[in-house]
């Protein structure tokens, strides 16, 4: 603010939504009522920016959904990596694709669009304010996408043994079309980039 800042944009994510069972989108006025930890600290983020009101500072809480890309890895920071690596990382060493979600669908963003969006975002006129959702918009299901990932590495993929997981639904927008920010990489041709860097 010393330096003449004045928009904040935070990350924020679709965790703050449970899956209602009658919505099969979920846009920014879909209630946030998810109750675990993370996704509260999430959404006390997003409220304290809509606090600032007409002050000196204009916040803005990006929303992101599945993020998926290059040198994603267990690390001592980020134990949970997303499905797509951790289906990749089965398939590499010849095990079977398990899908604990097979009732999921979500929308899928490549990892390294993300920067060049939220700087479109950012350069927007008019600015935007409060709660957007930042997406690829390009939903597939979880049985299809590790079913593409299982044929590239040729194992099997099969649903888990365990109790399915809570249904997953995809992101998408009512303030914002998907392809306004920038052109995003399609799901298909990330695999590709992904698999080609593959040591």
């Amino acid at each position: 603010q010393a330096c003449g800042a004045r928009d904040f944009v935070a990350l924020s994510s679709s965790a703050v939504f449970d899956a209602p069972a009658d919505v099969e989108l979920l846009v920014e006025s879909t209630p946030a009522e998810a109750r675990g930890a993370y996704a509260l600290a999430k959404r006390a983020g997003e409220l304290f920016l809509q606090s600032l009101g007409d002050g000196p500072l204009r916040g803005c809480s990006v929303r992101l959904g599945s993020i998926y890309g290059p040198d994603e890895r267990v690390r001592p920071s980020r134990r949970n990596v997303s499905p797509v690596r951790q289906w990749m990382d089965q398939a590499a060493v010849g095990s079977p694709i398990v899908v604990e979600t097979p009732a999921g669908r979500r929308d899928w963003t490549y990892g390294p669009d993300l920067a060049d969006a939220l700087l479109a975002l950012l350069r927007r006129e008019p600015a935007v304010e409060g709660v957007i959702h930042i997406t690829s918009g390009e939903a597939v299901d979880d049985s299809d996408l590790a079913g593409l990932i299982a044929g590239h590495f040729n194992v099997e993929c099969r649903v888990g043994p365990r109790p399915a997981a809570p249904r997953r639904i995809p992101m998408g927008s009512e303030r914002i079309e998907p392809g306004e920010l920038r052109r995003w990489t399609p799901l298909r041709q990330g695999l590709a980039n992904i698999l080609e860097d593959r040591p």
